[in-house]
């Protein structure tokens, strides 16, 4: 109940059908009890269940029934006769089989059902590539139910498991039971039936939509406009998406090259959270097509391993020559964000700035190989800030300059200290920085004896 109030909160601008009721108290759980528990004596025919569950439910609870009845019961099987008394007799059969199954069961019921015919996005599909161009993106089938004059989509075959390397693994799964139009689209492109979007998606523009998890939709992700997956990497090999996430949040983010596909190192990649939203960032180290994966997870829940909700294409035109070496992130509960800096090497006997935002914290501390310190706050003062970089500038080599960053945001820290061994501190055994501060007290702050800079006053 929880995790259906929940997903149709995430959902609540999609309009639903007025025979479902109020949206927020809506469950099925009754009807799933129904259906689970249907005595084994009466599985012998579509009438002969149908019946049963009719006595007990009526309209579209009963539609969910013979849902929860296929995807408990039936289990996806190749070969073999299609029609929906073999798929009973067997208890298995194909996508086409268990579609008709469901609309056999349903027209009993007296549901308007219709079977789709169309293009379905499996785990080995790539985004970008066409059914007809040896994508793997075969022909499949599914059911379009109708509710007070809506279609919505229904996947029996997927909502009752997963197939991976050719075996079946039954774990039910709730999308694929009435999910919106504009999600199903994602994954679902039927030939012989209306997509009923807003949009009319073409093939071409169906294949560079991102492939996505239902894992995408139940995490909350807001896209923010990052609908194609195509994208042209104009600035040397560096994208960035930036992303709405509640309650999930992205933990991590691979970049995968292909022909031939190879997973890069983490440091291809780095995710930047502050508050409700994120930025993905990543590097691309020479011409070519990426993958790039997006994993989530519960904010509540920390021990948990990421999943993959989304993969984008990119096709970038120019990379940047060499690896982007971006900050390896360690797991932490709370929101930090870096502003900077973001990529390769820190410059050796020159003052580094550290820009970052972390929320509810009240201390900050920088880590320089072995050695933590603790560092002291200071209130905002923009002169006082600047007059230190200059003074700063000054011991520094004559030809050669610290890099400037922007002055501190609200709620955010700026740290300046000297590294003497910027290649350790930009591995990825050592993090270039950790820091924590309060919201509302942004401060520069002196790091280590090791690596002197003065302290402005307020």
């Amino acid at each position: 109940k929880q995790w259906y109030q929940r997903r149709v909160a995430i959902t609540a601008g999609v309009p639903k059908p007025s025979s479902l009721g109020d949206p927020l108290t809506e469950v099925w759980s009754r009807a799933d009890e129904i259906a689970i528990d249907c005595p084994p004596n009466i599985r012998h025919t579509v009438q002969h269940i149908t019946d049963y569950l009719k006595q007990h439910l009526s309209g579209v609870h009963l539609g969910r029934a013979i849902f929860r009845w296929i995807t408990s019961h039936i289990i996806w099987r190749s070969g073999g006769s299609q029609e929906p008394d073999s798929v009973l007799r067997r208890g298995g059969g194909e996508d086409l089989g268990i579609a008709k199954l469901f609309a056999a069961m349903c027209g009993v019921a007296e549901l308007n059902v219709s079977v789709v015919s169309g293009y379905v996005k499996t785990d080995a599909y790539i985004p970008g590539s066409l059914p007809d161009e040896g994508g793997d993106a075969p022909p499949n089938h599914w059911n379009h139910l109708q509710i007070g004059g809506q279609r919505f989509a229904v996947d029996c075959c997927r909502g009752a498991g997963i197939l991976k390397d050719g075996n079946f693994e039954p774990l039910f799964n709730e999308f694929y039971w009435l999910p919106s139009p504009h999600q199903i689209i994602y994954t679902h492109f039927p030939v012989d039936a209306p997509q009923d979007c807003e949009k009319t998606y073409r093939l071409v523009e169906w294949a560079t939509l991102p492939k996505v998890t239902p894992l995408y939709f139940e995490s909350g992700l807001d896209t923010k406009g990052n609908l194609s997956s195509v994208y042209m990497s104009n600035n040397e090999g560096y994208l960035v998406l930036r992303f709405k996430t509640n309650p999930c949040y992205i933990a991590n983010v691979n970049v995968i090259r292909l022909n031939p596909k190879q997973k890069l190192a983490q440091s291809y990649g780095y995710v930047s959270q502050e508050n409700d939203s994120c930025e993905v960032h990543a590097g691309f180290p020479e011409r070519g097509e990426y993958l790039l994966r997006l994993l989530v997870k519960e904010r509540q829940d920390e021990k948990s391993l990421p999943r993959v909700a989304a993969e984008y294409l990119v096709y970038c035109k120019r990379g940047l020559g060499t690896d982007p070496l971006f900050p390896v992130i360690v797991n932490t509960t709370r929101q930090f964000k870096l502003v900077g800096p973001l990529m390769g090497e820190l410059a050796r006997n020159l003052p580094v700035y550290f820009h970052c935002t972390v929320k509810g914290a009240s201390q900050v501390s920088i880590l320089l190989g072995e050695d933590i310190c603790a560092l002291d706050k200071l209130k905002d003062n923009r002169t006082a800030l600047l007059e230190e970089k200059r003074k700063i500038a000054e011991t520094s080599a004559p030809e050669s300059k610290p890099a400037e960053t922007p002055p501190p945001e609200p709620a955010s820290i700026e740290t300046s200290a000297q590294e003497s061994d910027p290649a350790k501190a930009a591995s990825q055994e050592s993090a270039p920085a950790k820091a924590a501060a309060p919201e509302s007290a942004p401060a520069e702050t002196a790091a280590p004896e090791s690596s002197p800079a003065e302290t402005a006053a307020p």
